[in-house]
């Protein structure tokens, strides 16, 4: 996979246009919420997480990954693994 995928839910974000400005590849509905798959290239990574992490609202995390690597999103803070 050269691309990273996320799930974000809806309501893990404070405005909820941000999800026109992505990339999203399906949507499921539950319980009220909609979840959204979305498709980042590796060059806007760093960009998208910033805009995606200043939008979030308290309480969630999001996390991207591709092959063997995990970026782990948090309000105020992010991990990496690989």
């Amino acid at each position: 996979m050269k691309d990273y995928h996320s799930i974000i839910v809806n309501v893990s974000q404070k405005d909820k246009s941000i999800f026109d400005k992505l990339k999203i590849l399906g949507q499921k509905k539950s319980w009220g919420w909609i979840l959204y798959k979305i498709e980042i290239k590796p060059g806007e990574i760093k960009q998208k997480i910033k805009e995606i992490q200043e939008n979030m609202t308290e309480g969630f995390y999001f996390h991207f990954y591709r092959n063997n690597e995990l970026i782990v999103v948090f309000n105020k803070k992010v991990l990496c693994k690989d």
